[in-house]
């Protein structure tokens, strides 16, 4: 037990060591990027094309510096060798030009979520690398379609994301993404689409998720911006770090009572008003009671019938209508 105890021990600092060693390569590319991307917002525009694209510039070089936390968090191994690594942003090499960091909402990112045992899509391992910072603290490894079956490290990152501290916000779930979830964010953007489900299971999450994703892949989206409603201003404090989070700023929140300037929502009732509400809200209450004063006078009624005539009545038997008598 303790051969096996320390020989897991070595491997999952073995895997540790193998993705800080990617990490510091990505920060790296990141942050030269990053200086490259500040140099040529510099320069000043002089007409409207050079002013465009020096707002996309900018929007690449605010969501490089939003990524710090969190930067490479996945990993898929495929069954004929291939590796690549998933993160907050996508990056290529800067020597040969070869994608170096898979955007999370690129489709080559797809199967880290929606690979599984029964349909591993190509992949013998998925694994999730948790970050604190520039530093690799843990990494957990999935295998999915049992070639490998050494070199395995972790206990899953669900459990390892319930451990995590609460904050009192809502932060990014993009590393523990399930499959169902990953198919409402990049569903076809064709029409309204309502999510439902009870609380707790993550309607929110998938919501700000799939704004994400459409920006990233609908550049007229991000063009004209995405306004989100919520229900009160500690609603949108509770989720106004996620979509910041990741690298998205065309984004407007509000309530809806603040949707128009100048204008505020207040409720003035008249006695008319406050009479006709009151009036609805007892409706049912005074059918029941009057469902009870029938109920009583047709019983009253029949006791005396049964009464004048001689006749008992069951309990639970309907009453039957008596004729009177003659002579």
């Amino acid at each position: 037990m303790r051969r096996n105890s320390a020989l897991d021990s070595r491997t999952a600092v073995a895997a540790i060591g193998e993705e800080q060693v990617f990490l510091d390569q990505a920060t790296v590319r990141r942050d030269k990027l990053a200086d490259h991307l500040q140099a040529e917002l510099s320069v000043e525009a002089l007409d409207a094309l050079e002013r465009a694209r020096l707002r996309m510039l900018r929007q690449q070089y605010e969501e490089l510096l939003r990524a710090t936390e969190g930067l490479v968090f996945g990993r898929i191994d495929g069954v004929d060798g291939t590796v690549r690594h998933i993160g907050r942003v996508g990056l290529r090499d800067d020597e040969d030009d070869e994608p170096l960091l898979v955007d999370w909402r690129a489709p080559a990112a797809r199967p880290f979520y929606t690979a599984t045992a029964v349909d591993p899509q190509g992949l013998a391992r998925r694994r999730h690398i948790r970050t604190t910072g520039s530093a690799v603290v843990g990494v957990d490894d999935e295998p999915l379609d049992g070639t490998i079956t050494t070199d395995l490290v972790g206990e899953g990152a669900l459990l390892a994301a319930l451990d995590e501290r609460r904050t009192g916000r809502m932060s990014t779930a993009i590393s523990t993404l399930q499959r169902e979830q990953d198919d409402i964010i990049r569903a076809e953007a064709t029409g309204p689409l309502i999510v439902q489900g009870g609380p707790g299971t993550g309607k929110t999450v998938v919501a700000l998720h799939r704004v994400s994703y459409l920006l990233f892949a609908h550049q007229t989206m991000a063009d004209q911006a995405v306004l989100v409603l919520g229900p009160s201003p500690r609603f949108l404090e509770y989720i106004g770090q996620v979509l910041p989070a990741l690298g998205e700023t065309a984004v407007v929140a509000a309530t809806c009572d603040t949707l128009l300037p100048g204008i505020s929502v207040a409720q003035r009732a008249t006695a008319g008003r406050t009479r006709l509400r009151h009036r609805s809200l007892g409706a049912p209450r005074h059918a029941r009671r009057a469902r009870r004063r029938r109920r009583r006078s047709c019983t009253a009624a029949a006791r005396t019938v049964v009464r004048r005539h001689g006749r008992r009545h069951h309990p639970g038997r309907p009453y039957r209508r008596i004729a009177g008598r003659t002579g």
